[in-house]
């Protein structure tokens, strides 16, 4: 895990990788329980296919307490689950090299 900057202008990138024998629909759905579990008061804003990846992948964007944003992009490949996320203050838009990191992340897992 990365983080740019403390305090509360923190933007903070994890990823983790897991065997799987699961599909991407179980994916997405273990990983928006985990986000609420961990997040208490997060609110999913969005859920799309990652569109970088030639694979399928998808992306998820949670409005978190204290005016934060959560991204989530995960994807199965290989058998295993990918999940890697980019979180950051909401007023602050997303950094190119922190969505890049997703989609290196997730798009070319091995």
């Amino acid at each position: 895990m990365w983080t740019t900057t403390s305090g509360a202008g923190a933007e903070r990138y994890s990823l983790s990788s897991a065997p799987t024998q699961g599909a991407l629909p179980d994916l997405a759905s273990s990983q928006a329980v985990d986000t609420v579990e961990r997040y208490p008061g997060a609110k999913l804003l969005h859920s799309v296919p990652f569109q970088p990846c030639p694979a399928e992948a998808g992306l998820a964007t949670y409005s978190l307490p204290g005016a934060r944003t959560l991204e989530v992009a995960f994807s199965v490949n290989n058998g295993q689950a990918v999940v890697a996320q980019y979180q950051r203050p909401a007023a602050v838009g997303d950094a190119p090299e922190a969505m890049s990191a997703l989609q290196q992340a997730v798009c070319y897992a091995p």
